[in-house]
């Protein structure tokens, strides 16, 4: 059985490459960097665009992070390949990327956000990656909300989509609970991980369409890799996104 995030376009991949931090920089000039303020406050349809600027900087195809994507960052997280345990929350409430905290659900502390152990390469900091040192991925517990491309049946909701994208960029769910939703959600770290960690889960519908994963800085033991929620796609300064490149490009 092959990984949902590994089939793109009906292309069988040999991987794909994770954005290492929430995005950086801004809608224009986009950035994946550590110890930078996430990029917030765009709607759903405006960070799938920015996703795409790389696009014209390297080779292969450059989009915002599908659930699926997601999923197998998540599950590879809790396997011997990764950290084998609960990635801990980045709990700076000034979006800092890359910043863990020192035990996996804190509260949020001034000092969080500026000591160096805290950091994404500190003695604490590598915490909050997905193998538990510095050769992980970072900010998928807490940070910001991280809208990723998993939508209930084609509705746009706030997201200003006028029309969904091509079938490659997205999720498609038909149900409205992880229990029914059978196989267009094995891999997505939905149903069978639910509530792990005690992360919240909040299953997509009409009227909140979109899904925005691994909870914020505040969430507490709310937030986590397995976090889960339904949102409508409008743009909050506590959402963000993350960067997925794949080495083929859809026709």
């Amino acid at each position: 059985y092959t990984h949902p995030a590994f089939d793109f376009g009906g292309e069988e991949l040999s991987g794909i490459w994770v954005g290492k931090f929430e995005t950086t920089g801004n809608g224009d000039n986009p950035t994946i960097l550590p110890n930078q303020t996430s990029l917030r406050g765009q709607n759903l349809n405006k960070d799938f665009l920015t996703a795409q600027k790389f696009n014209n900087k390297i080779s292969g195809d450059s989009h915002m992070m599908k659930n699926s994507e997601w999923g197998a960052a998540a599950y590879l997280s809790h396997s011997k390949y990764g950290k084998d345990g609960e990635v801990y929350i980045n709990n700076c409430s000034n979006y800092i990327t890359g910043i863990g905290a020192e035990t996996a659900s804190a509260q949020q502390s001034n000092v969080t956000c500026t000591a160096e152990s805290n950091k994404y390469n500190g003695a604490i900091g590598v915490n909050a990656s997905t193998t538990g040192n510095v050769y992980g991925v970072y900010d998928m517990s807490g940070g910001a909300f991280e809208y990723v491309m998993g939508n209930y049946d084609d509705n746009v909701g706030l997201s200003t989509f006028s029309s969904m994208p091509k079938a490659p960029y997205y999720d498609k769910y038909k149900a409205t609970d992880a229990a029914s939703c059978g196989d267009s959600c094995k891999g997505h770290a939905l149903g069978e991980t639910s509530g792990w960690y005690g992360d919240t889960s909040s299953f997509v519908s009409s009227s909140a369409p979109w899904f925005a994963r691994g909870g914020y800085c505040l969430g507490k033991s709310g937030a986590g890799i397995f976090y889960f929620l339904r949102n409508q796609g409008y743009g909050a300064n506590d959402n963000t996104f993350r960067f997925v490149l794949v080495p083929t490009k859809v026709s």
